[in-house]
C-alpha cells in the first residue's frame, strides 16, 4: 500500500537518527585497526541486519539490502524510487547478457535485484515482455555488439548506461530530481571527453540526454584550458570543469567523488525550497553516501592507507 508524503516524511525524520553522518565517520576512520572498525560499525548498528560476526562484504550487502526494501516500501508516486533502484537492474541485465554471450556462471556476477527480479530480467533478455523497454533495447545493441566480435568492458557499458539515463528520464516525475540526472549526464560527459583519445571515442562512449553544447564539447577535446574555461564561463557546470582540469594528466578520481557528491550536496543545500518528497530522496541519499564512505574507510583501514589523504575522499553525508 502507497503511504502518503507526510508519513512518508515522518518515518524518514525518525531514521534520521541512525545516519552515521561525518562524526561516525571521522570516529570510524581513526579507528586504530581494521577489526576496531568492524566494532564501531556494529556499536553504531551499522549492517545491523547482516549474519553474526559478518565479514565487510556481509555488512555492506546487509545494508544496502536495507536501503533498498526501505525504498521498496515508502517510495512516493513522484518516481523518485527510480533513481535509486533502476541502477541495479541495469547491472544485472548486463551481467546477464555478458554471461549468456561469453558461456559463463552470471550468479556471481549479479546483484541486488532492483525494480525487477532477475528472473524478469532473464525473461526480457530471451526476448520477453519487459516493464522497463530500455533494458529490452539494451539487450538488443549489447547483442549487436557481441555479434559482430566480444566488445571491450566500456563498450558494453556504455550501451547500459546510455540505456539506464534514458529510462530514468523518462521515469522521474521530481522536476528537481530530474535536473540532478541531467546535471549527472553533464559531468559523466565531461569526465569521458577528457579521457577520450579523440572526437570519435567521444562520441561513441557520450551519453544523451545532457546540456554541454558542441562548443563546448570542441573546447574539452582540445585539452586547452583557457578555451575550455571560456565555454563554461558563468555556466552552472564551471566549478565542475575547474575541478576535472585540476586533475588533467592524474586519475580523474577527485572529480569523480566530486560528481558522485553532487546530488546530495544539492539536495541537501535545497531542502527547504524543493517538492514534498524531497525528505524520502534526501534520506536515501543520505543513507547511499553512509554505504560508500564506509566501504571506502574500511578498505583504506584494511590496507593501512594514509588516514590524512583519505579524509579528503569522504564523500559528502549528513
Amino acid at each position: 500500500m502507497q503511504k502518503n508524503d507526510l508519513f512518508t516524511s515522518a518515518v524518514c525524520k525518525s531514521r534520521e537518527k541512525y545516519l552515521l553522518g561525518q562524526d561516525k565517520l571521522l570516529r570510524l576512520l581513526d579507528a586504530p585497526t581494521y577489526e576496531d572498525g568492524l566494532r564501531l560499525l556494529n556499536d553504531f548498528g551499522f549492517g545491523r541486519t547482516a549474519n553474526a560476526q559478518p565479514l565487510l562484504a556481509d555488512i555492506l550487502y546487509a545494508e544496502e539490502q536495507s536501503l533498498i526494501e526501505f525504498i521498496k516500501e515508502y517510495a512516493p508516486k513522484s518516481g523518485s524510487a527510480n533513481y535509486f533502484l533502476l541502477g541495479y537492474d541495469f547491472l544485472n541485465a548486463e551481467a546477464l547478457l555478458k554471461a549468456k554471450a561469453l558461456n559463463m556462471d552470471s550468479q556471481k556476477y549479479l546483484t541486488h535485484a532492483g525494480l525487477l527480479s532477475i528472473e524478469e530480467l532473464k525473461l526480457a533478455l530471451n526476448g520477453g515482455a519487459c516493464k522497463i523497454p530500455e533494458i529490452s533495447e539494451a539487450f538488443v545493441a549489447g547483442q549487436k555488439l557481441f555479434d559482430q566480435s566480444t566488445p571491450t568492458g566500456a563498450m558494453l557499458d556504455t550501451v547500459f548506461v546510455r540505456a539506464q539515463f534514458k529510462a530514468l528520464l523518462r521515469l522521474t516525475k521530481n522536476r528537481a530530481l530530474k535536473k540532478v540526472i541531467v546535471t549527472e549526464i553533464d559531468l559523466k560527459n565531461i569526465s569521458i571527453s577528457l579521457r577520450a583519445r579523440d572526437e570519435d571515442e567521444y562520441k561513441a562512449l557520450k551519453i544523451d540526454g545532457g546540456t554541454l553544447t558542441k562548443a563546448q564539447e570542441e573546447a574539452l577535446l582540445s585539452r586547452e584550458e583557457a578555451r575550455i574555461k571560456n565555454a563554461f564561463k558563468q555556466g552552472a557546470l564551471y566549478d565542475f570543469v575547474l575541478a576535472a582540469l585540476s586533475a588533467q594528466d592524474k586519475p580523474l578520481a577527485d572529480f569523480e567523488r566530486l560528481q558522485e557528491s553532487f546530488a546530495l550536496a544539492r539536495f541537501k543545500a535545497e531542502r527547504f525550497s524543493l517538492t514534498k518528497d524531497a525528505p524520502f530522496i534526501l534520506y536515501c541519499m543520505y543513507r547511499r553516501a553512509d554505504i560508500k564512505n564506509v566501504r571506502l574507510i574500511m578498505v583504506s583501514l584494511y590496507n593501512g592507507a594514509d588516514k590524512t589523504q583519505i579524509r579528503t575522499k569522504i564523500r559528502v553525508s549528513y
